[in-house]
């Protein structure tokens, strides 16, 4: 009876530890994603300002010339 015991207390720890588990690798692709999301964003306004910053010097060297 004692090694039941032992043994259905080993599986519950070990359920819980999976469970723990895939809470975690769930989170973490969610991150992943928001990651990615994010670097998608950063990358567009980057472009965004070297597209203004470069239309701002030729509109300054037409006032310029």
């Amino acid at each position: 009876m004692n090694e039941n015991v032992t043994i259905s207390s080993l599986l519950h720890s070990l359920n819980i530890e999976t469970s723990n588990a895939r809470r975690w690798q769930s989170k973490a692709a969610l991150q992943a994603d928001q990651i990615k999301k994010l670097t998608s964003q950063v990358s567009r306004l980057r472009a965004d300002k070297i597209k203004l910053l470069s239309d701002l010097n030729k509109k300054k060297d037409e006032q310029d010339g």
